[in-house]
């Protein structure tokens, strides 16, 4: 596995779990949106990161 692959995977470890985060810290309901959701609360943060990487 390459080292590209192996970063896309820890950014979606870590996008997973400051999702699950988010919604635990804020009273707002957002089950409803699901895992997708979770995903891009979580990715929000990379997506520059992400975008500079690929150039």
């Amino acid at each position: 596995m390459s080292l590209k692959v192996k970063i896309i995977i820890i950014y979606f470890i870590i996008a997973i779990i400051r999702g699950m985060y988010y919604q635990l810290t804020t009273n707002t309901d957002t089950s409803s949106y699901g895992i997708g959701y979770v995903i891009g609360v979580g990715l929000g943060w990379p997506i520059q990161l992400l975008s500079w990487f690929f150039n």
